[in-house]
């Protein structure tokens, strides 16, 4: 086994088909997707993307491919890097189909101690009262505000979207933001 196959399997890959034209492959590839927010490092900045992936070098894969997992969720290839590990490809992707894959599942680590209502519904939250966030003023100019933040399972939110009505504490809010941490939960501003 290789480095670059060690750090493949420490990252949970998962089992995809890959496509573009009459090129196809089977091959195992670890996606992160989670809002821009939450991806910091220098990889993420440099792959620009809510979602990427890491593939073992292949030299059939090439931007405007396709990933097809078993599930049958679908993914563009925007682009195809060298890795920092030799032998590894990183890819910026684009889900065309199906739901966002959590890098961990921690949704059922995180105590949800509160209720709110998205759009009518019900559904276990944690709720944070005041969370500062830098938006683009009226006038363009960078402001710091203070929102609420909701936390809940991705499961509950797959409706969520920037303008959901969300109840909490009784007073219904639209939601300003819907941000996916690629833990399994969303954060919504509201």
């Amino acid at each position: 086994m290789t480095i670059a196959e060690d750090f493949l399997d420490a990252m949970c890959p998962v089992s995809a088909t890959y496509s573009r034209g009459v090129d196809t492959a089977d091959l195992r590839v670890a996606i992160q997707e989670s809002d821009k927010a939450f991806r910091t490092s220098r990889r993420d900045q440099l792959i620009a993307s809510d979602c990427s992936g890491v593939i073992l070098k292949n030299a059939l894969v090439r931007r405007g491919g396709r990933l097809t997992l078993t599930d049958g969720t679908e993914y563009r290839i925007d682009r195809v890097m060298n890795s920092g590990v030799p032998g590894l490809s990183d890819l910026a992707l684009v889900r065309l189909n199906g739901v966002a894959m959590p890098v961990y599942d921690a949704s059922q680590e995180i105590p949800l101690d509160a209720t709110v209502t998205l759009d009518g519904v019900e559904i276990p939250a944690h709720v944070n009262p005041s969370v500062e966030v830098e938006e683009i003023g009226d006038d363009g100019s960078r402001v710091v505000v203070s929102r609420i933040m909701v936390a809940i399972r991705a499961t509950d939110a797959t409706g969520a979207k920037p303008g959901s009505v969300v109840v909490v504490d009784g007073e219904a809010r639209r939601a300003a933001r819907v941000m996916n941490d690629g833990l399994g939960m969303v954060k919504v501003l509201v």
